[in-house]
């Protein structure tokens, strides 16, 4: 990743190279003048980690070259390893737009910039020495300069070995710069490794949580699914179509908690990411996103509820809105697993997946929306309070959901724009998993009202009758099966159905 940096009424031109949160980072850089290396990693210490271990570290072991040796003893690479509360401590923050500028030069320090002192050095904001700031604020802050002498003479190479033990939890940040602006065409090459690791293994401890949130909901949905596989063996003769669908949809989702597990395991083990894992577990997630829409779509419309089957032109239109759907988020997930893999990943097809994402999930959620309201109105007007009572929970959900999330959208935003990120950084994890839940909650909750029972034809379109016949006599709200859920007689269902003519109970169709 790209940045130009500006401090007000003078350009500064570098390169910021982001490095992905990852417990071990294979370099193959090259810093020019005013380029910076920059990296986060969210670490427990020995003391708070919940799983115990061993004490965090951050290791480098990097080889540095030089492409032109400077003629003068100068730092040609400083390294940063500083915790969050002291961040603000490097770098001169100049506006939201141009960010934050990280190496001192002759314009910026006559300009007055705080902690620009020295053209050719970091930034850092400390009215004490470098030996006694890292004292003042000891396992805090830890600073260490590579200057032009450390190279060898004929090689102009040099390797920088450091185990740095990490002390306290919260997020710390790593600054690689070379901020030497005196000899033109100077570069420093980087390859080697940077290793973090955390008690419990190379998880950064702002996604570590995620590991306990896959496997629990992969055993609560096999949970669920067997248990819905029990009762559609059970009830077999009378299962409907949808509920063979939302059996589907469980164990697929139960797949995909599992690769992901699987995959953060082996990246808490390797401290590298699997891309086969994490590709396979981005084709699985496409797909459960798309299925999890899909039925929620076809139980708004009433599909084997209200109506038998679903019109040609809407058939056609929901197969186009899903594959439409399922193509986006397959490449937004493609986005992501290259990103967290340390690969570039053009700006077209960044704004290719957002946006189109963004118009294809608008879509379906409307429409989710508007064809549940319908069917409510429907069966409202029909008189099958049965089916509405079930649709009525449905609803009540997918508010409540809405609520939540349109909630910690709030908190994420607030926190975000408050730059408090590193203080909730325990947090974090709960902005990637809540979808999870929300997805559980609602296959959850349609299994349970759409559950396969003796009674499964009461939800069939075939099966409902009205509330109130015409004939002014108490009508139950199913027919026999369903009288016998509700604990009725045979005689009293037998006395009903005399009272009422073969016509009247088919009105409801």
């Amino acid at each position: 990743n790209t940045k130009k940096l500006m401090a007000p009424g003078l350009i500064v031109f570098s390169v910021l190279f982001v490095l992905a949160s990852a417990g071990i980072t294979t370099l193959q850089h090259r810093l020019d003048s005013h380029d910076l290396l920059w990296q986060r990693f969210g670490v427990f210490s020995q003391h708070d980690s919940p799983l115990g271990g061993d004490q965090p570290f951050v290791s480098f072991d990097i080889d540095m070259k030089l492409t032109t040796r400077p003629d003068a003893f100068v730092p040609v690479t400083e390294i940063v390893v500083v915790h969050h509360e002291l961040k603000p401590e490097v770098g001169v923050y100049t506006n939201i737009i141009e960010g934050t500028v990280y190496c001192c030069t002759e314009e910026l320090m006559q300009a007055g910039e705080p902690g620009c002192t020295e053209p050719g050095r970091l930034i850092l904001h400390n009215t004490y020495s470098i030996e006694d700031f890292m004292q003042i604020h000891a396992g805090k802050f830890f600073y260490y300069s590579v200057s032009s002498d450390s190279f060898d003479s004929v090689h102009n190479a040099y390797t920088f070995q450091q185990n740095i033990t990490i002390p306290h939890t919260g997020v710390w940040y790593l600054f690689l710069a070379n901020c030497e602006d005196t000899t033109p065409g100077m570069s420093v090459a980087l390859s080697g490794t940077i290793e973090w690791k955390n008690p419990f293994g190379y998880l950064p401890g702002q996604i570590a949580p995620n590991l306990f949130v896959y496997w629990g909901l992969f055993v609560a949905l096999m949970i669920l699914f067997l248990v819905y596989l029990s009762l559609g063996i059970y009830y077999r003769a009378d299962l409907l179509g949808l509920q063979y669908a939302i059996g589907a949809v469980i164990l697929l989702f139960a797949l995909e908690q599992m690769i992901w597990g699987i995959g953060l395991i082996l990246y808490n083990e390797s401290g590298t990411t699997s891309l086969a894992t994490n590709g396979v577990g981005a084709f699985f997630k496409a797909i459960k996103m798309t299925a999890v829409r899909c039925l929620l779509l076809l139980v708004g419309l009433g599909l084997s509820i209200t109506t038998v089957r679903l019109h040609h032109a809407t058939s056609v239109f929901i197969a186009i809105v899903t594959v439409f759907y399922f193509t986006f988020e397959l490449i937004y997930e493609y986005k992501t697993v290259s990103e967290e893999s340390g690969d570039s990943v053009s700006y077209v097809l960044q704004l290719l997946a957002v946006l189109g994402l963004f118009i294809a999930d608008v879509t379906y959620w409307i429409w989710i929306v508007l064809s549940t309201y319908m069917t409510m109105v429907e069966l409202k007007e029909k008189k099958q309070e049965f089916k509405y009572k079930q649709y009525l929970s449905l609803a009540i959900l997918l508010l409540v959901a809405l609520s939540i999330s349109v909630f910690l959208a709030f908190c994420e935003a607030g926190i975000e724009s408050s730059q408090l990120q590193d203080e909730y950084f325990t947090l974090q994890w709960l902005w990637l998993a809540y979808w999870e839940f929300v997805y559980f909650a609602c296959i959850l909750s349609v299994a349970i009202i759409w559950r396969p029972t003796d009674n499964n034809k009461a939800y069939a379109f075939s099966t409902q009758l009205p509330q109130d016949d015409p004939t002014g006599q108490k009508q139950d709200d199913e027919m026999v099966k369903l009288e016998d859920l509700e604990g009725e007689e045979d005689s009293h269902s037998s006395t009903q159905e005399s009272n009422s003519s073969p016509g009247e109970s088919l009105e409801s169709i």
